[in-house]
């Protein structure tokens, strides 16, 4: 039976919230993650699990309170990992690896979403976010990151033209950005990137987009 999406928003909403996300904080987030800076890594790390409601999955026990670093056993996990998978089936034995390590480190706790967007902060696209709202919009078992990935990705494809032309359409609402100096050409460069949108994607997963 084929699925079908059944939203009250639309992928231009998605497309201009996620533009103001980037621009907001997440711009911020992956380019101190692409950097060396340690403490500049430790505080993004701290900001982006505030931000993204996952902190609570990383109690203090585990690092503050012993004496070691907020946040320093997990930039520890994500600094081994040099070089940004090629294929969905390296980025999910990547996203595995990772997890498996982090929740050792913080009481075995299930970090399985948490994992996944620190370690898009990282390398972004082919990394796919899993998160629940997602996870229930599309209909597949918890846990099961392979079926994530499969779904997401068979339904981006059925959604990537209406997503196109919703992101194509960006340059033409800067005046509803949270950065009115950004340049038109810098617009262009971030809403036509394939990590883009599929950000948009999700937020349309996450805002209510149903399978039937």
């Amino acid at each position: 039976e084929t699925k079908t999406f059944m939203s009250t928003i639309s992928f231009d909403y998605c497309a201009l919230s996620y533009l103001n996300m980037w621009l907001k904080h997440d711009a911020s987030f992956y380019s101190a993650m692409s950097g060396n800076d340690r403490q500049s890594k430790l505080h993004t790390l701290a900001k982006a699990a505030f931000a993204y409601r996952i902190a609570r999955n990383f109690p203090e026990k585990f690092d503050r309170t012993i004496g070691i670093e907020r946040y320093g056993p997990v930039l520890d996990v994500l600094d081994e990992i040099a070089c940004a998978p090629t294929s969905d089936e390296t980025a999910i034995s990547m996203i595995e690896n990772a997890r498996a390590k982090i929740s050792a480190l913080y009481g075995g706790r299930d970090i399985l979403s948490a994992t996944t967007k620190f370690l898009w902060l990282k390398f972004r696209s082919p990394i796919l976010i899993y998160d629940s709202q997602a996870r229930e919009s599309l209909g597949t078992k918890h846990g099961d990151l392979h079926a994530f990935v499969g779904e997401w990705k068979k339904q981006y494809g059925e959604h990537k033209s209406e997503i196109d032309a919703a992101c194509n359409e960006l340059p033409n609402a800067q005046k509803y950005c949270v950065s009115r100096t950004i340049h038109t050409s810098e617009v262009v460069e971030v809403c036509t990137s394939e990590w883009f949108k599929q950000r948009v994607f999700d937020l349309y997963l996450w805002n209510g987009g149903t399978v039937k």
